[in-house]
């Protein structure tokens, strides 16, 4: 890895990262999907308290720290994604004399332009408190205990928990339990009788200002499976789904735990809070994705990863949500290539066109990463449900919307087969319908869309021929 040499307790540095790529073999820093880093190097002058931030930089930045020789034996030393503000990224760590450490500055997703990068060194006997454990995702039932813990030295380190990125005040508060004893690695926060206004970012800061840090947020969910969880970002949602540190990015992963297997289920739901303090845009620029118009109206994105271990028709539904929702699915080749195309997207398919809905076929083993958020007002709560039919299953769906001031039909037939042919009647009595085509697809078609101008005409009724199968609903 190229690496510039940093000298000096302090100092700042300017450039572009235009030209900066992704090295083999180089790690996702921060939990984040990343193309265009760029590295330094600083030694450290004595021990103390060194500060790295990315404040004044024109992209979404991310920041990491590593110690090693090469990419091969990093070891992680302290990461950041959006702790320094209005995209900007901040970390903090124990330096010790004549250590040398590795500076990477990445840019989420595919984002360039140009970088700042400030440093500070204090030299001091004080230490930062050191994380040991991090507070994990949780996802209970509804009315379960939900326990998030953390571990750090030393041992008299203090614990402040926080929701929503406001400090939980007192040991006990409302239903939530605060266990917070002092003379103990360990410290827990208890939520019981968790219900949906419990739902959203957990995160502790651990230690006395200024000789702290706070964790990265983590998010208490409701949902049937454990297993079943929506991250903030990508990259860990695929570690979970892998069962393995290892990502199944940039490669097959063989040893897995999918999430659309027998256990957990392959039908179910999970309900998650969106708030202030998650993160906006996720990891996928928008700019390799201009033609799906609802990604560019994401915010605040959580993301669930799939692994199907049969072939068969995934639909996903977020009619249970409070607030307005989009969905968006990404495919990874089976081999897990880092090339990343939308194969489907929906903003108001669902409940009263409202809510997202939608339909695709996914093929056995390979990766998908769905992508759900709040648009027009992010913040709420937001249940996706899930369902895997097998690939013989045919079924449409439709809604009723405006726009532009027309009324508009839209149908989405959701199928393996092919050909489609969409038939309608406008005839209410089941026994003297005659249907007539009015579309067809004659090529394979993950899910079929029909629009058309709507009427005041009531008992219109639509329906899908597939000479391959039976006709859907």
């Amino acid at each position: 890895m190229a690496r510039t040499p940093l000298f000096g307790a302090a100092g700042v540095v300017r450039g572009t990262n235009d030209a900066a790529t992704r090295e083999p073999g180089e790690p996702f820093h921060a939990g984040m999907l990343g193309f265009r880093s760029v590295w330094f190097t600083w030694r450290a002058p004595t021990n103390g308290i060194a500060t790295f931030h990315t404040g004044g930089s024109t992209f979404d930045t991310i920041l990491a720290v590593y110690t090693g020789t090469d990419l091969t034996n990093l070891t992680s030393v302290a990461s950041d994604d959006p702790r320094g503000g209005f995209g900007t990224s901040e970390v903090q760590f124990n330096a010790r004399w004549g250590t040398d450490y590795h500076i990477a500055i990445d840019a989420v997703g595919w984002e360039q332009g140009t970088y700042v990068l400030n440093w500070d060194f204090e030299a001091t006997s004080d230490k930062l408190p050191v994380l040991l454990q991090a507070p994990a995702y949780q996802t209970v039932r509804f009315g379960e205990t939900a326990t998030f813990s953390v571990m750090a030295e030393p041992t008299n380190v203090t614990y402040q928990w926080l929701f929503e990125g406001v400090p939980i005040p007192g040991l006990v508060s409302s239903n939530l339990v605060i266990t917070n004893v002092l003379g103990t690695t360990s410290s827990n926060l208890v939520v019981t009788n968790v219900q949906p206004d419990n739902l959203g970012s957990y995160s502790v800061r651990v230690g006395q200002a200024p000789r702290c840090f706070e964790t990265a947020p983590v998010a208490l969910q409701i949902g049937p499976c454990p297993k079943v969880q929506l991250y903030n970002f990508l990259l860990p949602a695929f570690e979970a789904c892998s069962g393995t540190k290892a990502s199944p990015i940039g490669r097959r992963s063989a040893a897995g735990s999918p999430v659309l297997n027998t256990n957990p289920p392959t039908q179910g739901f999970v309900q998650v809070g969106l708030g202030a303090s998650d993160s906006a845009g996720g990891d996928v620029s928008d700019a390799r994705d201009e033609s799906s118009a609802c990604v560019a109206s994401l915010s605040g994105w959580k993301w669930l990863a799939l692994q199907p271990t049969n072939s068969g028709i995934l639909e996903m539904d977020t009619s249970q949500s409070r607030i307005l929702t989009a969905l968006s699915v990404y495919r990874f080749d089976k081999e897990g290539a880092m090339s990343i195309s939308p194969v489907a997207c929906d903003l108001k398919s669902g409940q009263r066109g409202l809510r997202a809905r939608l339909c695709l076929v996914v093929t056995q083993d390979w990766f998908y990463g769905i992508a759900v958020a709040g648009f027009t007002n992010p913040a709420g709560v937001v249940q996706v449900d899930y369902r895997l039919h097998p690939l013989t299953t045919n079924f449409l769906f439709g809604r009723r919307f405006t726009k532009k001031g027309t009324n508009r039909i839209e149908i989405k037939c959701c199928t393996a087969n092919s050909p489609i042919v969409l038939e309608r009647t406008d005839t209410l009595d089941p026994g003297q319908r005659e249907w007539r085509g009015i579309a067809t697809n004659d090529g394979p078609c993950d899910a079929f869309t029909y629009v058309e101008r709507a009427t005041n005409q009531p008992g219109r009724f639509y329906q899908g021929h597939f000479p391959n199968g039976a006709p859907g609903p």
